[in-house]
């Protein structure tokens, strides 16, 4: 992914996916706002570094929806990291759904 997609959809929702920097919020580097369907994406990481943020907060919107509320951080940091790594070591996954 060289750039991020503008619309997400997860489940039955569209967010919109923006690059801006969430005021008040130290140490993120994405925020998911159920309430607005917005996924921020703070600027000045690199482009691998975006993408695996994109894939945390869309797995946090996974989980939501799937009514788990309350789920471990440390799994979604490693999902996001390995969705993103598997995406690039096997393209054809990617293709495969086009």
């Amino acid at each position: 992914m060289q750039t991020l997609p503008s619309v997400v959809i997860i489940g039955a929702i569209d967010y919109e996916v923006k690059e801006e920097a969430r005021t008040g919020v130290d140490g993120l580097y994405g925020t998911i706002l159920y309430s607005d369907s917005v996924i921020s994406i703070m600027p000045g990481q690199s482009p691998v570094h975006k993408e695996i943020t994109l894939w945390h907060e869309m797995l946090h919107g996974i989980m939501r929806n799937a009514g788990i509320k309350d789920h471990d951080e440390t799994v979604i940091i490693a999902l996001s990291h390995g969705i993103v790594q598997l995406l690039k070591d096997n393209p054809l996954l990617v293709r495969a759904g086009q």
